[in-house]
């Protein structure tokens, strides 16, 4: 859940993250990159980043501007 209650996120096993509208529930954006799985995702509070890793033993860092 982003800190200003705006969109929430989810990682997948194909690979995906994707954004979703708290109120419309339809999904906004979807960002591709992992190899592998995405097992765990963090929305930072400060900035507009996302956090994701994956089984492919990467971290990522994405830019939600």
């Amino acid at each position: 859940m982003d800190p200003r209650n705006e969109f929430f996120a989810t990682g997948s096993n194909d690979r995906t993250i994707k954004l979703w509208d708290l109120v419309s529930g339809v999904c906004k954006l979807t960002f591709t990159g992992h190899i592998n799985s995405v097992r765990d995702i963090s929305i930072s509070a400060r900035s507009p980043y996302l956090f994701s890793v994956g089984e492919d033993k990467q971290v990522k860092c994405w830019d939600l501007e």
